[in-house]
């Protein structure tokens, strides 16, 4: 063997544990993307429910001012 042969040994361990590396290292990103997307997507849902919740109240409050509105004329006539 030569003095280089040491050095073969590890340049071939390296690629053979390059692509594992790489596949674990999309596998890795891969997941925090679909972390990311969910957390974003429960994070509009919440905010959606609560825009829901507010038009719901402004409808309640406006069909309350038209009641009224309309028993006050029903009253003047």
């Amino acid at each position: 063997m030569t003095l280089f042969a040491p050095i073969h040994i590890l340049i071939l361990f390296i690629s053979a544990l390059l692509p594992m590396a790489l596949l674990i290292v999309a596998v890795v990103l891969a997941i925090n993307v679909v972390h990311r997307t969910k957390r974003l997507a429960d994070e509009r849902w919440q905010l959606d429910n609560q825009r829901r919740e507010l038009l719901q109240k402004e409808l309640q409050e406006i069909h309350h001012r038209l009641t009224a509105i309309e028993a006050m004329l029903k009253d003047r006539t």
